[in-house]
């Protein structure tokens, strides 16, 4: 019996931290914006606008300081610990919160992208089934959205390559 261990992300997992630094930063910016408008509204919006380093410290400094650690909160539910091995002729699939269970001869199809390298790295692992598709996203923990160490993408990569032993027979 084979056992992989690896942090990764899902699809759903990745949406969320792409659409999670947008809103949050533009969020924090706005509220930044509306707080001053409506503790300080003697000061008029043109004369404060002309001096473009008052901005920069006064909305957006503070929106990146608070927009990481909204992200830090984000990620610790986008990035999954994820335990896969097999039971007889199962593959059985678990991560923090459920189990999928998923037969050999389901599976369709298994590529596996590699880009980047260093911080910007990021493995993408593609199950493709008659029903759905399962996607793993790795990338390091030096990256802004990953979690994973090397130890992780290696055991991507074994799993990989167990997975395309197994349905190739």
């Amino acid at each position: 019996m084979r056992e992989y261990n690896f942090k990764a992300s899902d699809s759903t997992g990745e949406m969320l931290m792409g659409l999670g630094f947008a809103f949050s930063f533009m969020g924090v910016a706005g509220i930044i914006l509306t707080l001053r408008l409506i503790l300080f509204p003697k000061i008029k919006y043109s004369s404060y606008v002309d001096n473009i380093y008052l901005e920069k410290f006064l909305i957006v400094v503070p929106a990146l300081i608070i927009t990481a650690y909204i992200m830090k909160l984000i990620k610790k539910y986008a990035i999954k610990n994820y335990h896969i091995y097999e039971d007889k002729e199962i593959l059985k699939i678990e991560n923090d919160k459920k189990i999928i269970e998923l037969a050999y001869r389901a599976i369709k199809d298994i590529k596996i992208g590699k880009k980047g390298n260093k911080i910007s790295k990021c493995y993408k692992l593609v199950i493709k089934t008659n029903s759905k598709d399962l996607k793993f996203f790795v990338r390091p923990k030096r990256n802004y959205f990953g979690g994973a160490d090397d130890n992780d993408f290696d055991n991507l990569e074994n799993f990989y390559l167990f997975l395309k032993e197994k349905i190739s027979k």
